[in-house]
């Protein structure tokens, strides 16, 4: 009988196979107007945007509907018609329907000396539109080969996650298949949207727009091999949730959200991941909510945005009340051409119902207050060199997920970290990055072994 700990490497191969055909992929088609990588999601919607209507073909191949037969020559309707008859109008013709897709798909294999973690990540997307306002997005994560991926008795190393599955409605706006211009706004290279009034409404699962890395959390949205730890454990990583968002662009200079998700759930809180594990996705308690808002101004070389959440995370449970959630965050993104990149954060969360999750999910002293910031600089060492980039980068870091504690409990020093990461990108083709950096990682109590770390990532 085969052990299933034989089966779970067949996950990990097939993973390692299609990142490495991904990779050929990118380095076997020239990089052109014509190319069909996609640099993100946001790509996949430029690239929808670009659909004829629905009354063209769309396919690269004649469809019965759209094949073109010979006709002999014939006499025209003038020369058909006698002078006596009067002028026949001509017949109308049916409109045909076709519907319009991409599907795209974002990976990354990570590989991290200490403490010898080796980690992948495939994520296929799906967008549909039904209509010129109206599109379904959708994306699977499969991180570290899928739950089966373990020996046997013990417990799933790896997750498979619906990370978005929603459907995006435009309104409000002159331009046609306006539901992409916000996100045109994040691309690189964009051209000016206009001044025109741009207005979306988002339902279903999704990413929550806080922070520079939350809003795709796609690797190619950071420079570093991980994300900014900042961005992870007080902001959480792939933070998706149910719920509903309304999204407003007034031209390039202004923009600003509103909307309602389901909260986080305090039963899951540990102190030294603090709000990462509460996240719910898709089948989540609903009974506790929260609302965002967030606003942006700025042009494509300065931008300066931040966002407020609030929210009950008890969800009913005995001891915790409505254990109310603030977490706030400032952010800046300041660009030179492609040569200089400058970036920033600063976060703070506070949970008043801390001495309450360290009773109900026996755990240690839970921090009622954390905060966190990170500033970053990049200069391009192949600057205007094309679709080729090699930007050097360094960040520092400083997070204290025991900011504040409870009366009478003492903060661990180990949870004031400092982390210092200096990192080369090599960027042969927009979708595809090679990362590798260096971590420099320290708390209050002592230093910690530097991390070295490899990546590469994809986005097609």
């Amino acid at each position: 009988m085969m052990k299933q700990a034989d089966l779970g490497l067949q996950p990990q191969c097939i993973l390692l196979l299609a990142l490495s055909f991904a990779s050929w992929l990118a380095f076997s088609f020239p990089s052109s107007a014509e190319d069909r990588g996609f640099d993100s999601l946001i790509e996949i919607e430029a690239e929808l945007e670009n659909f004829p209507p629905p009354s063209e073909n769309t396919l690269p191949w004649p469809t019965p509907q759209h094949q073109e037969t010979y006709v002999p020559d014939a006499p025209s309707v003038a020369e058909e018609q006698s002078e006596s008859e009067p002028p026949r109008d001509p017949q109308p013709v049916a409109e045909e329907s076709v519907d319009q897709f991409e599907l795209g798909l974002v990976g990354e294999a990570l590989y991290s000396h200490s403490p010898g973690v080796f980690q992948n990540h495939l994520s296929p997307i799906l967008a549909l539109r039904f209509a010129p306002d109206i599109i379904f997005f959708s994306k699977i994560n499969f991180i570290d080969g899928g739950v089966d991926r373990h020996p046997g008795g013990s417990s799933p190393q790896g997750e498979i996650l619906l990370e978005s599955a929603f459907l995006e409605w435009s309104l409000g706006s002159s331009q046609r298949s306006s539901a992409w211009a916000p996100r045109k706004a994040q691309r690189r290279n964009q051209q000016d949207l206009g001044e025109g009034l741009e207005q979306r409404f988002l339902i279903g699962l999704q990413l929550l727009p806080m922070g520079l890395v939350n809003p795709t959390s796609e690797p190619n949205s950071y420079l570093s091999v991980q994300p900014p730890e900042t961005e992870t454990f007080i902001i959480p990583q792939r933070w998706s949730e149910m719920g509903v968002l309304y999204t407003a662009n007034h031209g390039e200079w202004l923009s600003y959200r509103v909307g309602v998700f389901n909260s986080l759930d305090s039963s899951r809180l540990r102190p030294d991941s603090y709000l990462l594990r509460g996240t719910q996705g898709g089948r989540a308690k609903a009974k506790d909510l929260s609302g965002l808002v967030g606003l942006q101004i700025g042009s494509q070389s300065f931008r300066l945005g931040g966002s407020y959440l609030y929210g009950h995370t008890g969800h009913g449970l005995d001891g915790l009340g409505f254990s109310p959630l603030h977490l706030y965050e400032v952010n800046f993104s300041a660009h030179w051409g492609s040569l200089l990149h400058l970036s920033g954060l600063f976060t703070e969360a506070r949970l008043s119902q801390a001495t309450a999750i360290e009773i109900l999910n026996n755990t240690s002293t839970f921090g009622l207050r954390a905060t966190g910031f990170y500033v970053q600089a990049a200069v391009d060492l192949l600057y205007n060199n094309g679709s080729v980039a090699l930007p050097l980068f360094v960040r520092l870091e400083r997070y204290n997920l025991h900011q504040e504690v409870a009366p009478g409990e003492t903060p661990d020093p180990r949870l004031n970290r400092q982390n210092i990461t200096y990192g080369l990108n090599w960027q042969p083709r927009p979708q595809l990055t090679f990362k590798l950096d260096y971590q420099d990682r320290r708390n209050r109590l002592e230093q910690e072994p530097g991390v070295f770390s490899l990546g590469l990532s994809f986005v097609y």
